[in-house]
């Protein structure tokens, strides 16, 4: 069973004044899938409530599960995200082009996964080196069979001065969907200045926590994302390290992300226009204040209450109900929602989830050719934000009178 703790203070500024203003229910880990012959095995279920804090302004989980329990035997690879990899060959040639590294220069990504983004500015033909960072053992393996060198450990200041000492010093390190990830921020921006090279940046994408609220992708928290970043309280926090924020940048990724970029703050880098209109909308907003995020956390109570009931009904026509989707953010949905009761199975297009049982909950996932065979009335679309492509996929489900359940941003049932 995985381990845990709890902290008491704000993983940014260290505060003790924190409210907790949407408590999400206590879940498995999220990606916490397992095999049939594990079915008997107890699976620990941990706090998720959302705080925030009331010093500086940053949204955070507080309960920690144990990284080691999570990432060592890590399932979620970058190719399973639909347009991801596509994604990333952008993201590779949109920095490259702002940065222009010469060449020889040493690429790094923290949380490299499966070496996808690296991959992409090795594709460039610029030249540069390139190194992964990244504890999942059995990924990281195949990330350098596959011709992106990547080191299998977390990364610590340590580690850091031991890289440096063998490769040099880092033109670009990337950490994408990863420092939300890190509970101890301190050390972990401490490594990164030690891998920094002098003119070197640092580009942090993650979640945005206002696309977070405008687009309703509450399912995004789990216990792996500790940090919903906004500007501001990132602004803070860095105050108090060797870097500064000079840039930031909305990109679409999951829904909504920011990617910022840090430099040495003796680097005489000044903040991009875009850094500061960014900074003046989130005060504009209060996004960083109580009643904001009170607010959010009512509309996630009538979502909650409205999707309870229309399956409800449907179970009570006798009608079957099946899930599109099986990730991390169907088990914070499933979980917040209470969704256990109403659904009959899941289907994915990822082999690797095929053939395995939810977290908890323990619904049995088919490939989607189980929607032919076993032809539920419904399929409720978990993974809400790729439903046109999931739904275009299967056009013999809705000709053969099948309907959608969409969840979010609003829920929506359509026979299309």
């Amino acid at each position: 069973m995985e381990r845990s703790f709890s902290r008491d203070t704000c993983r940014l500024c260290g505060s003790k004044n924190l409210h907790d203003f949407l408590p999400l229910a206590a879940s498995p880990v999220a990606d916490a899938f397992i095999p049939a012959a594990r079915l008997e095995e107890p699976q620990g279920v941990f706090p998720m409530d959302l705080w925030l804090c009331g010093a500086c302004g940053h949204v955070q989980l507080l309960h920690i599960v144990e990284p080691e329990d999570i990432y060592r035997d890590y399932l979620y690879v970058t190719q399973s995200s639909p347009g991801l990899v596509a994604y990333y060959a952008d993201y590779a040639r949109e920095m490259a082009e702002l940065e222009r590294p010469a060449k020889g220069a040493l690429i790094m990504d923290i949380g490299s996964n499966d070496g996808a983004l690296l991959r992409a500015f090795l594709g460039l033909g610029l030249g540069l080196r390139v190194l992964g960072v990244d504890p999942a053992r059995k990924i990281a393996q195949q990330a350098t069979a596959s011709g992106v060198p990547t080191i299998p450990e977390f990364l610590t200041p340590d580690l850091a001065r031991q890289i440096r000492a063998e490769h040099g010093p880092a033109r670009m390190i990337t950490a994408n969907n990863i420092v939300a990830n890190v509970d101890d921020l301190g050390p972990f921006f401490e490594a990164v200045t030690t891998l920094l090279a002098d003119d070197g940046v640092f580009i942090l994408e993650s979640g945005y926590w206002a696309d977070i609220v405008d687009n309703m992708l509450f399912d995004t928290v789990y216990h792996e994302h500790l940090s919903y970043f906004a500007v501001l309280p990132l602004q803070r926090f860095v105050q108090n390290t060797k870097l500064q924020m000079v840039h930031a940048m909305h990109t679409p990724s999951k829904g909504g992300c920011l990617r910022y970029v840090f430099a040495r703050r003796d680097g005489g880098r000044a903040p991009s226009p875009g850094l500061l209109a960014l900074a003046e909308a989130e005060r504009a907003r209060g996004l960083d204040t109580l009643a904001a995020n009170e607010a959010y956390a009512q509309v996630i109570a009538g979502l909650r209450q409205s999707t309870r009931e229309l399956l409800a009904g449907l179970k009570a026509q006798g009608k079957s109900i099946a899930v599109y989707g099986a990730s991390n953010t169907t088990t914070t949905l499933f979980y917040h929602y209470g969704l256990g009761e109403f659904i009959d199975y899941m289907v994915d297009d990822n082999p690797i989830k095929q053939g395995l049982f939810s977290p908890g909950l323990h619904l049995p996932v088919y490939p989607s050719q189980a929607l032919y065979e076993k032809r539920p009335d419904y399929v409720f679309i978990a993974a809400w934000r790729f439903w046109r492509l999931i739904v275009d996929r299967h056009p013999d489900f809705a000709a053969a009178g099948g309907q959608w359940i969409i969840p979010l941003p609003r829920l929506e049932v359509k026979s299309l």
